[in-house]
């Protein structure tokens, strides 16, 4: 592109598009906030195995996070 200094990462997947464009929608935000929730979760079961991650949800439903400390 012309007068384009540096190299930028473009998406062609719909959403990022919208996301991008609407930065400041509430409904947009929120979907967002879903969207890496929901990224972090896969993330996390993947890593520890789902039949551990279960472990570690329930163990900690009622204090409502789970805190990871480097062993």
């Amino acid at each position: 592109m012309h007068g384009v200094r540096e190299e930028t990462l473009i998406s062609f997947d719909l959403i990022d598009n919208l996301i991008s464009h609407n930065r400041n929608s509430p409904v947009l935000e929120k979907y967002l906030y879903h969207q890496q929730e929901a990224l972090w979760n896969k993330l996390f079961a993947t890593f520890l195995g789902e039949e551990q991650s279960e472990a570690l949800v329930e163990e900690h439903i009622e204090q409502g996070f789970i805190e990871l400390k480097p062993q």
